[in-house]
């Protein structure tokens, strides 16, 4: 092989291998590097925000011993009783007291079953089945509207058993009452 032949093929190998280069490895070379760009500026811009955050600690603690301050202010307005069981059982007490002092007759009391919960609340709904007239049925649903407990009056459904009774006795009512009130649950908010 002469001089020529040797600088022909070296020649040859080196366009060769500069086309593999450019061609082959380039792009690849440049798609790592912008992805380790975009994953720097996404790092970056994560680092920047728990930064802000870190500044912030101290006005979210403020905020957060406003909420205690806050939900501990609603304690008179909910039910006794950590656990659903005793906040249904103080629900239909304040229940019952009402409609006593209403002259209104329940029949029976069950609990519904609720699963819904709100911060550190638990919800307990019950259903009372109830007899009376249509003054002490009034009576008791303006009871429960003005009562310390919050309870909330869900669904009524009222008949009267005879709608022909001679205006001399009152009427009789009949009917279906759901009430649900709000209780603090124990343990952790979730």
């Amino acid at each position: 092989m002469t001089p020529r032949d040797r600088r022909a093929v070296f020649l040859g190998a080196a366009v060769v291998g500069l086309a593999v280069l450019v061609l082959r490895l380039a792009p690849a070379a440049a798609r790592a590097h912008a992805a380790a760009r975009d994953g720097l500026a996404a790092r970056s811009a994560l680092l920047a925000r728990m930064r802000a955050d870190l500044a912030e600690t101290k006005r979210l603690e403020d905020s957060g011993a406003v909420i205690r301050r806050r939900l501990a202010s609603l304690a008179p307005a909910v039910l006794a009783g950590r656990s659903a069981a005793d906040a249904g059982a103080d629900l239909a007490s304040h229940l019952a007291v009402a409609a006593d002092r209403q002259g209104v007759r329940l029949t029976r009391t069950e609990p519904l079953p609720d699963s819904a919960l709100g911060g550190g609340l638990g919800r307990v709904t019950l259903r009372a089945t109830l007899e009376s007239d249509g003054v002490g049925v009034v009576g008791l649903l303006r009871a429960l509207a003005e009562a310390d407990a919050v309870m909330v009056v869900d669904a009524v459904r009222l008949e009267v058993a005879d709608p022909l009774v001679p205006r001399r006795r009152p009427e009789l009512v009949r009917g279906d009452l759901t009430v649900s009130g709000w209780y603090l649950e124990r343990g952790e908010p979730r």
